[in-house]
């Protein structure tokens, strides 16, 4: 049975967005084990008082019930390159826990910060993250990612950012590029030029 990897970020004692993280999982667990996990599995989750300060990233492992859980310090990584790799191949429909193929993928970097995944000739993903890409005013996500992103779904479903199939060659029309996850939300200061995609 292959295990599954949810991350929450920890604020200040307070897991943020839970309902978007349990509904993935049960998501998840129902697609690949034929049963969803139980919808009260988080709220079983207890933050020891060391990690009510600051940002943690709570870290899950799970198949049909939770196997592990740890709590790490969150750094955000700067990430201000990507290097265009093309694998019309992968799938990471699902959170796994074993990530050998994206880490493979993210061997292939060369000098730039992460990755930039195309599949059948579309924008995906990062290593770590969705790609959001600004034009003009508006923000948009690829259609069709990697993996359906907990903060993607909340800023889809808050209208704050658009899905769109995305092509390499429409980033000529694009300004600006931002990563977001679970732990690293909408910051327009944390976004960089797309000149700086190889």
């Amino acid at each position: 049975m292959c295990q599954l990897l949810e991350t929450i970020r920890v604020e200040y004692g307070t897991m943020c967005h839970p309902g978007y993280h349990l509904k993935r999982m049960q998501y998840s667990s129902s697609e690949l084990f034929g049963s969803p996990v139980n919808t009260d599995i988080l709220e079983t989750i207890s933050i020891p008082a060391q990690y009510s300060e600051g940002i943690y990233r709570c870290r899950i492992v799970y198949t049909t019930a939770i196997e592990k859980i740890e709590f790490l310090r969150y750094t955000p990584r700067k990430i201000s390159s990507l290097k265009i790799v093309d694998d019309g191949n992968i799938d990471y429909t699902h959170k796994y826990a074993d990530r050998s193929k994206i880490e493979n993928l993210y061997a292939r970097r060369g000098l730039c910060d992460d990755i930039l995944i195309i599949r059948n000739g579309m924008i995906t993903d990062t290593s770590i993250a969705n790609v959001l890409l600004l034009k003009d005013t508006t923000w948009f996500t690829p259609a069709e990612p990697l993996l359906q992103g907990t903060m993607r779904q909340y800023l889809l479903d808050k209208g704050f950012i658009h899905g769109k199939n995305i092509t390499v060659g429409d980033l000529k029309s694009c300004k600006s590029v931002m990563l977001i996850n679970a732990l690293r939300p909408f910051d327009e200061e944390m976004a960089f030029s797309v000149k700086h995609i190889f």
